[in-house]
């Protein structure tokens, strides 16, 4: 068994910023979709469909863009303290124990 005794902090957070931001994308499309699709189907929207979708359309990306941003923020921020609070007790409970092996 092997222990992990450390982990560096930024590239911790960097992975999970962008894990987070990717999710956070594609949640975020997904979410504001789901609205402009009910607004449609339900027959809401007023004037000419095409300036309704087309608006629509840059606003999710735009959504989908700031939604990536605040939750990568959020992604590397817990990453960094995740990183810093293992590292703080890892000795005191012995890390995390890995089995490796070598593959032959």
């Amino acid at each position: 068994m092997k222990e992990v005794k450390k982990i560096k902090k930024i590239p911790t957070a960097n992975l999970l910023a962008f894990i987070y931001s990717i999710v956070g994308f594609v949640f975020g499309v997904g979410f504001y979709s789901f609205f402009v699709i009910s607004a449609i189907v339900h027959d809401h929207v007023r004037g000419a469909l095409s300036d309704f979708v087309l608006v629509n359309i840059m606003f999710t990306i735009l959504l989908g863009l700031v939604v990536a941003f605040f939750t990568g923020l959020l992604g590397w921020l817990l990453g960094f303290i995740f990183s810093l609070l293992y590292n703080l007790f890892a000795d005191k409970v012995h890390g995390a124990q890995l089995h490796l092996e070598d593959k032959n």
